[in-house]
């Protein structure tokens, strides 16, 4: 079996008792908090970077957005676009 890093067992520890003190009537099996806790906690944290580094990539102009049924679409934006935008 592999060994794991005390330091990340230690962080592991910090964010499980985070969840259930947010979430103080949650239990479930092993199979359920790696599954599902965890996941949806990364999944949080991860959708928030993604968003604001998109943020940033729309300010810069290297991205542009469209709208597609309620949902925003990114792409790269094409050098002729960059050329009509700053002009």
């Amino acid at each position: 079996m592999k060994k794991v890093p005390k330091d990340r067992i230690a962080a592991m520890a910090d964010e499980i008792r985070a969840y259930l003190e947010s979430h103080p009537r949650q239990m479930d099996t092993l199979r359920g908090i790696v599954t599902w806790w965890w996941e949806l906690e990364r999944y949080r944290q991860t959708g928030l970077a993604v968003e604001k580094a998109l943020e940033r990539l729309l300010e810069e102009g290297i991205v542009r957005t469209r709208e597609t049924g309620g949902e925003m679409l990114f792409c790269l934006m094409k050098d002729k676009e960059k050329d009509e935008e700053s002009q």
